[in-house]
């Protein structure tokens, strides 16, 4: 019986303002190669409005070092967008933006498009907000040193 997780690529992407993702790779000892700048000319935005990410798994970035730079966000009230991309050979690749929620005019047209989609997304949605509590009040471990609270 062929399995059917082997055929599928998926990645995380956390953003934010590329000084809140320094600033998280930093306290997280991360490399500063980890951090992705996004182009900044394309829609015209100063540098500093402009998003920086990070993706794991990538070879900057391993599971714990992502976790600490999403808690240090988190934890830290930074503004930041989380997205996750499948990729399945047999379908293609999808998207799915897990923080923040889509706007309910987005959420109804989802619904009346994919009603399942639909329903697989508002429980991503609840289960990284109930994520993103329980890292506000969790005691992180100290990385290098330093207190990521």
């Amino acid at each position: 019986m062929r399995d059917p997780l082997r055929d599928v690529d998926w990645s995380v992407r956390v953003s934010s303002l590329p000084q809140a993702i320094q600033e998280a790779c930093d306290a997280a000892g991360l490399s500063p190669n980890a951090v992705i700048f996004h182009d900044l000319t394309l829609g015209g935005e100063r540098p500093a409005a402009a998003n920086a990410s990070i993706d794991w798994p990538s070879y900057f970035c391993d599971k714990a070092g992502f976790v600490l730079v999403l808690a240090y966000l988190v934890r830290n009230h930074l503004p930041l967008e989380m997205d996750i991309r499948i990729t399945r050979a047999s379908t293609g690749t999808s998207h799915f933006r897990m923080h923040p929620p889509l706007d309910p005019h987005a959420k109804a047209m989802l619904q009346a498009i994919n009603p399942r989609e639909a329903q697989a997304m508002a429980d991503l949605n609840a289960r990284a907000e109930s994520v993103f509590a329980r890292l506000r009040q969790a005691h992180l471990p100290d990385v290098d040193g330093r207190d990521l609270t």
